[in-house]
């Protein structure tokens, strides 16, 4: 999804799936990038730009934000303009689940941040406060992103588990409380 449009090339693609558990040639990596390119006129114009960028060494800055970055090279450009909007939500979000887990206000009292893992927060909490807790994290999630994002819907969908694993997902009872993954 973002590969390309950070400046991953067809090589780096092939790795890429590789530690994904997939196996692609480079062949096919090199059409799926022809792919991407012919689908919107602006992907070539968005990597010819994050090359003059590198190749003069221009300041790059963030979406939303305005946070600029100095100039690392050809993918940092490529990157920067979306994943550090990624990363400025993130943290407006997790200032404010870090304070309310700490200051134990409202739903996030008795919990604490144990985990973030890109864009994800992992927090530690009694079992019986998971699902207001999941909600509250959720709703500052969705505000932090509208701050940036004010044109695009956003939603998140929360889980509880015993354990983390990328691959949880929200399981709820029959009153739509949050039911541990895994349980």
């Amino acid at each position: 999804n973002f590969g390309y449009p950070g400046g991953l090339g067809p090589k780096g693609f092939v790795a890429y799936m590789r530690g994904m558990g997939q196996r692609i040639t480079l062949r096919e990596a090199e059409r799926l990038r022809a792919v991407w390119l012919d689908a919107d006129p602006s992907n070539r114009l968005w990597l010819a730009r994050a090359t003059r960028m590198a190749r003069v060494g221009e300041p790059i800055g963030a979406l939303g934000s305005g946070r600029g970055r100095a100039s690392w090279g050809y993918t940092v450009h490529a990157n920067t303009p979306f994943q550090a909007l990624g990363a400025d939500i993130a943290k407006a979000a997790g200032e404010v689940i870090s304070r309310e887990c700490l200051l134990r206000v409202g739903p996030l009292a008795g919990c604490r941040v144990a985990i973030f893992a890109h864009d994800e927060y992992v927090l530690s909490c009694p079992r019986d406060s998971a699902t207001d807790a999941a909600a509250r994290v959720r709703a500052i999630m969705v505000e932090a992103g509208r701050r940036y994002l004010t044109h695009v819907p956003l939603d998140t969908d929360p889980c509880s588990a015993l354990r983390w694993s990328k691959s949880a997902e929200s399981v709820r009872d029959a009153e739509g409380r949050l039911v541990p993954w895994g349980d």
